[in-house]
């Protein structure tokens, strides 16, 4: 009799064991993690035309290395840049009626970029050479894409007295602007990924800064007053 029962006993839990062979073995753990996205920059400030610069500051990237088109940020850079283009000036001027309307813009990088040291870069992921930029901008996401545009604050720079163009590359050591890319007027910016660089870390990548102002010459006004505007960096992701 004690036999019979073990048996029994011995059947029943292989019964069970066949019975639990149709559930899985295996927990799938789902992670929905959030776009986040979050941006930085070294640059503080940025002079153009000042008279005294101060220390702790450093001359745009443009100016330091003699890139063809950009000129000294001073009264010898207009000079220069009347002497280029003396071709395109107009030979017949009107004294009080109206004339066919001509523009000479000149193009200076600047004299002063004040930057915070709470970051720097040494180089570039896939750059050429040693990068050489007025700053950069920092940017920390977990998007495969973002996008980078600017909000501006008490922007006194009236559009006939100069607009300041970034872009985003960097000097090589030709030296010129080393991915060929075009300035677009700071006030209405748009960066995205195509434009960053990677860094050792995944998820930090760097868009490096070049900054020039453009001004008419002939008719920009009130060259000589002071003016300025903050330009406020922000950062999307999808």
């Amino acid at each position: 009799m004690k036999k019979a029962i073990k048996l029994l006993v011995l059947t029943g839990a292989l019964l069970s064991v066949g019975a639990l062979a149709q559930f899985s073995n295996q927990s799938t753990f789902n992670y929905y993690f959030p776009y986040y996205a979050a941006i930085y920059t070294n640059v503080t400030q940025v002079d153009f035309f000042n008279t005294n610069p101060g220390t702790g500051v450093y001359e745009g990237a443009l100016k330091a290395n003699s890139i063809s088109g950009y000129y000294e940020s001073t009264e010898t850079g207009v000079v220069s840049c009347l002497n280029d283009s003396s071709s395109s000036l107009p030979t017949d001027y009107t004294v009080g009626g109206n004339a066919t309307s001509a523009s000479l813009s000149c193009n200076f990088a600047p004299n002063a970029v004040t930057k915070d040291q709470g970051f720097s870069v040494s180089g570039y992921s896939n750059a050429s050479a040693t990068a050489d930029t007025d700053g950069e901008l920092l940017i920390i996401t977990n998007a495969s894409t973002f996008s980078v545009n600017v909000t501006v604050n008490n922007n006194s720079i009236d559009a006939n007295v100069a607009t300041v163009y970034a872009i985003p590359d960097y000097i090589d050591s030709t030296p010129a602007i080393a991915n060929n890319k075009s300035g677009q007027d700071v006030t209405a910016i748009s960066f995205s990924n195509n434009d960053a660089y990677s860094t050792q870390y995944s998820n930090a990548k760097v868009i490096p800064l070049l900054f020039y102002a453009s001004v008419d010459v002939l008719n920009a006004a009130q060259l000589d007053t002071a003016q300025s505007m903050t330009v406020t960096w922000t950062v999307s992701a999808p």
